[in-house]
């Protein structure tokens, strides 16, 4: 019993310990030019359509930031949010699962790059015996798990600034390019080239464009209804 009792105040100093170097760390980053957001919300979220966007929200509301992804991405995260059991376990599910019983956790993510409508973001994780470690991601993927994790979100400043200037000037195009985006163009595009290259763009994680081509699609459909 003694022993039982010695190996849970051992456990007990290793988890404040963790706490402890977590905090630090997170006090560090706000001062590092690192801004800690919340999920804000999902817009146009239909699990049958590609793709949605995700709306993250600074904890001081002073900033929102839209980030277009996947529907299978954004189900993942919903799944998460509401606290809600898929019937078969999601792959950030068993990613978890994995990482418990591996005595790691995760304990944030930063989102650290932004280029051409995409982001970059890296996990950070940290061990029971204090060790820690960083692997590259993708947003979608470091968010669903900070989610599932209680993690803290982060966004550099910088990357904050660029995703900004990039949705206000919208994404920059080549001239083949902006033949698709133009309203008349649109138009002349059948519902199966619309298709297409929706889920070519989806494909491409350009989420961008291919929320144009679903609401183009669906603008169409609507009108027939």
């Amino acid at each position: 019993m003694a022993k039982v009792h010695k190996m849970y105040v051992s456990m007990k100093k290793i988890f404040i310990n963790l706490q402890i170097d977590i905090l630090c760390r997170v006090l560090n980053m706000q001062e590092n030019n690192l801004i800690r957001f919340e999920v804000g919300g999902v817009v146009d979220y239909d699990k049958n359509e590609e793709p949605a966007v995700l709306v993250l929200r600074s904890a001081d509301d002073e900033y929102q930031l839209p980030i277009a992804m996947g529907a299978r991405e954004i189900a993942s995260i919903i799944f998460a949010l509401r606290r809600e059991q898929p019937v078969r376990p999601l792959t950030h599910d068993m990613f978890k699962d994995f990482l418990i019983k591996s005595n790691c956790k995760v304990s944030y993510v930063i989102l650290k790059d932004f280029n051409a409508g995409v982001f970059a973001a890296s996990m950070h994780f940290m061990y029971a015996d204090g060790t820690s470690i960083e692997v590259d991601s993708r947003a979608s993927d470091a968010i669903a798990m900070a989610i599932r994790f209680n993690a803290e979100i982060f966004c550099d400043k910088n990357v904050l600034e660029k995703a900004n200037a990039y949705l206000e000037t919208e994404r920059p195009m080549n001239d083949d390019e902006d033949d698709f985006f133009d309203d008349e163009i649109l138009r002349q595009l059948s519902m199966e080239e619309l298709e297409e290259k929706m889920l070519s763009a989806v494909a491409q994680e350009d989420y961008s464009a291919a929320i144009r081509f679903r609401d183009e699609k669906n603008k169409r459909i609507n009108n027939n209804a």
